[in-house]
């Protein structure tokens, strides 16, 4: 799973450069947030995956939150989403496979939490760029190892992008409608 969600980090950061000239003061589609507002939710999503992993609760989230620096800009708030992402690997990678930590979707494991940063990067590298009026796919094979772990139910007629999306509630597929609501199974 490491070289996956490295792969997915060093994808979602240099798309997310590539927008770096739009203004992320917009809103963001489908979402109740600025398009920076979703960068520093991702920023602060990869450092409570980080913070749960290393604290190990059994039944509550580490009572930690990043807060992007007022005045930052479209650069520093990238660079808060890559560092927060190499933290969250570091981490990982470093704390024993047989760990388990509480996420309120299921007890997990390092691995487990990194297929969540999988999911958290791509779904909204997905919103920011869409709702910078671009495009954003990455391959199936990418995607096909945290879909797997984390979502059932999962319709097979797609691609696997496609499903991922339709997963997190973003898009439609042939013969299923965009989910309103949604969740992933977290527990080992």
């Amino acid at each position: 799973m490491i070289d996956v969600y490295r792969a997915v980090l060093s994808n979602c950061v240099s798309t997310l450069r590539f927008y770096s000239d739009a203004d992320w003061n917009i809103p963001a589609i489908g979402i109740d947030m600025s398009v920076s507002g979703v960068g520093a939710h991702v920023a602060d999503g990869l450092i409570a995956y980080a913070a749960q992993i290393v604290g190990q609760p059994s039944d509550h989230w580490v009572p930690i939150q990043v807060a992007i620096e007022q005045g930052a800009d479209v650069f520093g708030l990238i660079e808060a989403i890559s560092t927060a992402g190499r933290i969250l690997d570091i981490v990982a990678v470093n704390s024993p496979a047989t760990s388990r930590s509480y996420h309120s979707w299921g007890m997990s494991d390092p691995e487990g939490f990194l297929a969540m940063g999988c999911v958290e990067l791509l779904a909204h590298t997905y919103d920011i760029v869409t709702s910078l009026e671009g495009e954003f796919s990455v391959d199936d094979k990418l995607v096909q190892p945290f879909l797997e772990r984390l979502f059932r139910g999962v319709p097979t007629e797609c691609s696997r992008w496609e499903a991922l999306l339709w997963s997190t509630g973003r898009i439609a597929i042939p013969g299923s409608p965009r989910q309103e609501s949604w969740r992933w199974y977290a527990d080992v």
